[in-house]
């Protein structure tokens, strides 16, 4: 069975540096992905109060079609150059269809 592509429309240029959990001998850890997509992007911001003052947290979601990184299991670390801004990386999500196969990836950045 042939799923529909969920994320249909995605024209934001945005550039996506992944990086390895694992330490090298260098204490460096290994970029396993840098490279350009298109995206849906959605941004999100919230306002926090606390006792002493305000905080706003800017945070915003790339949806990208398809597998990024197929080869690799759990995507974690790393970050995103969108509008010309690097945001970090702090959740990836592989949205599968019934069958196990990726629809789209999301990537959610602070």
């Amino acid at each position: 069975m042939r799923y529909p592509k969920l994320v249909r429309t995605a024209k934001t240029p945005v550039h996506v540096t992944i990086e390895s959990e694992k330490i090298n001998e260098f204490n460096e850890r290994e970029t396993i992905l840098d490279a350009d997509f298109l995206c849906n992007w959605q941004d999100k911001s919230q306002v926090k109060y606390t006792s002493k003052d305000t905080a706003v947290t800017v945070s915003g979601s790339a949806y990208i079609d398809g597998d990024i990184q197929s080869d690799v299991g759990n995507l974690t670390g790393g970050f995103v150059s969108i509008f010309g801004e690097k945001r970090n990386i702090y959740a990836v999500s592989k949205c599968r269809n019934p069958d196990g196969t990726v629809n789209y990836t999301r990537i959610d950045v602070l």
